[in-house]
């Protein structure tokens, strides 16, 4: 590592870059954490790779001197700045290929020294090598959720060092993706969505020597971590045994993991596939009318789908609880948040109708409408944003209340009466957050002006909150079990002072 650290020095010192093969060597020595005598070697090795990458990034922007573009942004890459893995895995003889991407790490250590005159006359160890970027990704997150119990710091630091790597990419490829919104040559058009078709989180996301059963197993440890890992419990230990630290004090510690940052890790991977094929969404990128479609199907829509699936859906819900649902929804920002909650309560009433009784209520026909396209990942006549409209989903509860409780009942989150809280309040709270920062709400064609879905969307909200208050109080003045837990209660408050701003 001292060896490594004077070469760093020397490439900052002569603006340098370093070779390809000792980034490489590096990444092999950061996951090799179980085979160093001392634990901290994988974390210098991290800080390492990081700092290298701060000094010469991946991805940066600059802009246009002249020209029709003059002030617009491009990206300027520098492939010799970081590990990137699908890069390395092209070379067969590389350590990516040979070793890193070895499921089991010890058997990479010992091929290595196979390979290098230093083993004792065994044979090599060929069992768990990993194929794609996306596995390697699904094991670092399987790793990261056994790592409450186990040690993986490897894997956990790698995680933060690769997630940092697509971070990088993928923000400068939207900046400049979103600056050229408005211009509307068809060459133009092209070259805008091959930017965000060749960022790394694109091509490891949509790989297809995966299939979707993989990004399924990934979307599921995704949430798991930010459920499971993040409790309340560990997050009040966290800070009365580790207090914030500097960065030296951060630099020195062995391993800074903690339960807090695996679900912070999980949250931005998150994020950032919802933000990438959301802009490519709203740009048309998946519709089959699209001068540059994308890719033949919505993954926009197929994340929808995955968590749909996960979050409420019996016998195994990811959100098993009040609590669990609560905690993933916050670690969603707005947009993304009323988007699930709408297709959620679209869903659960929609299944509860037959097809003819549905084409009598025009919402609940708009909602299984919707959920079909959900489904088959198809973005139908929606040229822009899928329209998961919450004006929709609460015309879906409010039309038979009573049929909305015995159907969320039956779902995974808590009682019926606390799983149609975290629904109306979610949705009132995400609506407020979107519109507060200036966005605008999806909706279905036919709900008229942006002014007058608000003000429907609001009335709706208003009943719908109004029934579930209204159900308390008589439930408490008949003495009878209350249904609605205190936090449900307090997001109701929550959601009536969201409501008064909106």
């Amino acid at each position: 590592m001292e060896v490594f650290r004077h070469l760093q020095q020397q490439a900052f010192k002569h603006d340098a870059c370093l070779e390809p093969r000792h980034l490489e060597m590096l990444a092999t020595i950061l996951r090799s954490d179980v085979l160093h005598a001392f634990g901290d070697v994988s974390h210098h090795a991290y800080c390492l790779l990081r700092g290298y990458l701060q000094r010469f990034p991946y991805a940066r922007l600059e802009r246009h001197d002249s020209g029709p573009y003059a002030g617009r942004p491009f990206v300027v890459f520098d492939t010799a700045a970081a590990w990137q893995p699908l890069a390395a895995l092209s070379n067969r003889q590389g350590f990516t290929k040979r070793y890193l991407f070895e499921e089991a790490i010890k058997d990479a250590g010992h091929n290595y020294r196979l390979d290098h005159g230093s083993g004792s006359g065994a044979s090599r160890k060929k069992g768990g090598l990993l194929g794609t970027t996306l596995s390697l990704l699904r094991l670092c997150f399987e790793r990261a959720v056994d790592s409450v119990q186990e040690d993986h710091n490897g894997d956990a630091l790698l995680l933060r060092y690769l997630l940092c790597l697509l971070h990088q990419d993928l923000a400068a490829r939207i900046a400049v993706f979103s600056a050229y919104e408005d211009v509307h040559e068809e060459a133009v058009q092209r070259r805008r969505g091959a930017v965000l078709q060749n960022s790394l989180l694109w091509r490891i996301w949509t790989d297809e020597s995966e299939d979707d059963n993989c990004r399924k197993e990934v979307m599921a440890l995704l949430m798991k971590l930010i459920v499971g890992v993040a409790s309340e419990a560990d997050l009040q230990e966290v800070d009365e045994e580790h207090p914030e630290l500097d960065e030296e004090a951060e630099a020195a510690a062995p391993c800074i993991c903690t339960p807090r940052e695996l679900a912070a890790l999980a949250s931005l991977f998150l994020g950032m596939l919802l933000d990438l094929f959301g802009v490519a969404e709203a740009a048309g990128g998946f519709h089959s009318a699209a001068p540059s479609r994308l890719h033949r199907h919505n993954q926009r829509l197929k994340l929808d789908q995955l968590m749909k699936d996960l979050f409420w859906k019996w016998p195994n819900p990811v959100c098993g609880s009040e609590a669990a649902s609560r905690t993933f929804l916050a670690a969603l920002a707005p947009s993304h948040r009323l988007r699930l909650l709408s297709l959620v309560a679209m869903e659960k009433v929609a299944l509860a109708y037959y097809t003819q009784e549905a084409a009598k209520r025009p919402a609940v026909a708009r909602g299984q409408s919707l959920l079909a396209l959900v489904k088959s990942a198809d973005s139908g006549e929606y040229l822009g944003a899928f329209p998961a409209d919450p004006l929709v989903a609460l015309q879906c509860l409010n039309q038979d209340r009573s049929k909305a409780v015995k159907v969320f009942g039956n779902a995974g989150g808590g009682s019926a009466m606390n799983n149609l809280a975290v629904l109306g309040s979610g949705i009132a709270q995400a609506a407020h957050g979107v519109l507060a920062a200036g966005g605008q709400l999806p909706r279905c064609e036919g709900s008229g002006s942006a002014e007058e879905a608000r003000k429907q969307l609001k009335e709706e909200l208003a009943g719908f909150l109004g029934f579930l208050a209204e159900k308390h109080r008589e439930l408490a003045a008949a003495g009878r079990p209350l249904e609605l837990s205190r936090a449900s209660l307090c997001d109701l408050l929550n959601a009536q002072a969201a409501l008064a701003l909106m």
